[in-house]
């Protein structure tokens, strides 16, 4: 049968496959470092969840990203001062042994991915016959032209037609579609900002690896190494993701949240003293707030629930037949 890509709320596959390659190297954080073997258990399962999903969308970038990220889970855990080799090589047999019954369970999906890795090797091939190639050239003109200070904002489906003759060649008469992203969010951003704002957001996040990757003090060491290696191996996995995808607030947010965090817990700190009880009356309030945050979150919940029924009800009304 025919295996379409795993889908969510969130829409593309695409994008749901990034988001949850961002939330991969956290779970394996959890599943390795958890005090009882039941929450271990449970963060495990998990990440299994996770993976299989990321399989599913049949992206492939976010799966080599994911991948990654297990490379750089375990290689960080082999390396910790103190670990024990036999839990280490423990863990990752286990995670080999998850990925084998992932790939076993969900072989079709497999089968489907292997087949885009394959146009991959004959990558000439498909740069010069697919949009993304046309894409790609139309991005390079365009930087050409803009190199300083780019085309702004979203300014690629507006400047890509007067380059679509040259990028798509004769081809460019029978197509008739415009681009809005280029598919790639290097040459997205060197489009957008120039060639300075490309330097500026690798500078960024260079920045943020080299703070991850410096040796702490022995006083001050900062948050634990294997949580800093959970960080590095998200950033890592969305870099390799940024080579075919594209600017979304579905998973941007997460990622400049998780920058913010990574300096965060690669900055040493101090153990703060411990901190003045609270007056009664400031521990009723914030009790009082906590509850009524609750009620909104299950009102919350409750239209969401319902929007869904809805949608479902909606999608499998289209495919009634009418008498």
């Amino acid at each position: 049968g025919v295996v379409r890509n795993g889908g969510s709320t969130i829409g593309n596959p695409t994008v749901t496959a990034t988001l949850l390659s961002l939330c991969f190297p956290f779970a394996l954080f959890f599943a390795i470092s958890a005090a009882r073997p039941f929450e271990r258990i449970l963060w495990a399962v998990a990440a299994f969840i996770l993976l299989s999903a990321v399989v599913a969308t049949l992206s492939r970038a976010p799966l080599v990203g994911s991948l990654l990220s297990a490379v750089i889970m375990v290689g960080a855990l082999l390396l910790q001062k103190g670990m024990d080799r036999k839990k280490a090589l423990i863990v990752a047999a286990l995670f080999l042994l998850g990925l084998s019954v992932i790939l076993a369970t969900n072989w079709r999906s497999v089968v489907q991915v292997g087949e885009r890795f394959r146009a991959i090797i004959s990558l000439k091939d498909e740069l010069a016959t697919t949009d993304r190639g046309y894409w790609y050239r139309g991005a390079a003109l365009s930087i050409r032209d803009y190199p300083w200070f780019g085309v702004g904002f979203d300014g690629f489906r507006l400047t890509y037609p007067r380059y679509r003759l040259e990028a798509e060649g004769r081809l460019a008469q029978t197509k008739d579609m415009t681009p809005t992203k280029v598919h790639n969010m290097y040459l997205q951003v060197a489009v957008e900002s120039g060639i300075p704002g490309l330097l500026l957001y690798l500078l960024l996040i260079a920045a943020v690896l080299s703070l991850l990757l410096r040796r702490p003090s022995p006083n001050n060491a900062g948050a634990p190494p294997l949580l800093k290696a959970a960080f590095l191996a998200a950033i890592v996995s969305y870099l390799a993701e940024d080579l075919t995808g594209w600017p979304e607030i579905s998973h941007a947010a997460y990622f400049w949240a998780i920058l913010g965090l990574a300096v965060a817990a690669a900055v040493p700190f101090e153990v703060p003293k411990p901190a003045a009880q609270p007056h009664p009356s400031t521990r009723r309030a914030a009790l009082a707030g906590a509850s009524i945050t609750r009620i909104f979150l299950v009102l919350l919940c409750a239209d969401t629930a319902r929007t869904m029924v809805v949608d479902r009800l909606f999608w499998q009304s289209l495919s009634m037949e009418v008498k």
